[in-house]
Order: structure tokens, then C-alpha cells, then sequence
């Protein structure tokens, strides 16, 4: 059977009953499901990146790790311009993520939210973004992204404003 990436942010089981995560023993921090006060805050950009900030992006890649392959630090209760993805074992770290750039080339795909499990929602995203961002080093860096790491970016930068699928 296995896991597929058949909803592009979330790695979703063929079968699921939907209840509660199966994961949560395993997560570093507790994912934010359903709470859309808490989700919809806009994020606030990071003025320093110290020991803390490296601790909670470990944890983000802990959490996320196995279950999907991008978070936001709003989704663990951390309304900070922080963004972990990891995909196919490419793992990046983004700081007060700045979309510079995104393709008028869009296509329409299922996406799913770790933070709203069991629903899904076709969204229509750019192919191809550049994202300005800081590193872990406090580096400004930049990225050129498309396909999955382009929807990726974009799912994670609207929950940065606020913004969830069920928006769309």
C-alpha cells in the first residue's frame, strides 16, 4: 500500500479513518488542527535568529517528517515568518520568506493541510516562484522553485498571511 504524495502538501495514506493523528506520539510538537482563530493570525517576521529559532525549526522538521512534506510555524502555535519543507530529502529551512517572483503558467491540484485533516481542495497555483528568504545563518538567499517545492512554498507562505485551502 504505502504513502503517496497524491495531495501535494500532505502525505496521505490510501486508507485513513480520519480521527486522530496516528502520528502524535512521534511529533516534537503538536500540529494546530482546526483552530482557525489561531490559524488565520498573520505571521511576524523574526528580527534576530537565535538558539530558539533553531530549536523550533528541528522541531518543525521533526513534526513534519513522515506526514508531510511542509509546515509552517503557525501550525505548531508559532505565529513567526518560519518555513520548513522537505522534500524527497531536500530539506530547507526559510526565515521571513519573501515571494519575489511566481509564473503567469498555473495549474489547478488537490492539496491537503496537516492543520485541517480529512479535507481537501483543489487549488490553482503558479508552476513555477522565486522566494526571497534568510537561512539559519541569517543569510538572505534566494530560491527558484517549481513544481511540488513551487505548490509547497505558495501552501506555506498563505498560512504565513493567514490564509488556508478552504480559502480558494
Amino acid at each position: 500500500m504505502g504513502v503517496s504524495y497524491s495531495l501535494g502538501i500532505m502525505l496521505v495514506p490510501q486508507t485513513s479513518d480520519w480521527g486522530s493523528n496516528p502520528h502524535a506520539s512521534t511529533m516534537k510538537r503538536t500540529i494546530v488542527e482546526f483552530d482557525m482563530k489561531a490559524l488565520r493570525r498573520k505571521s511576524l517576521p523574526l528580527k534576530e535568529i537565535d538558539d530558539g529559532v533553531r530549536t523550533l525549526i528541528d522541531d518543525m522538521f521533526e513534526t513534519v517528517e513522515g506526514i508531510g512534506v511542509g509546515l509552517s510555524a503557525i501550525q505548531v502555535g508559532e505565529p513567526v515568518q518560519v518555513i520548513v519543507v522537505n522534500i524527497e530529502n531536500q530539506k530547507l529551512a526559510l526565515i521571513n520568506p519573501h515571494l519575489r517572483a511566481q509564473s503567469i503558467n498555473r495549474n489547478k491540484q488537490e492539496e491537503g493541510c496537516l492543520s485541517l485533516p480529512g479535507i481537501t481542495k483543489p487549488v490553482k497555483r503558479s508552476l513555477e516562484v522565486i522566494v526571497d528568504y534568510r537561512s539559519v545563518d541569517g543569510l538572505w538567499e534566494q530560491i527558484h522553485a517549481t513544481g511540488l517545492m513551487a505548490r509547497v512554498l505558495l501552501h506555506e507562505l498563505d498560512h504565513l498571511k493567514g490564509k488556508l485551502i478552504v480559502d480558494y
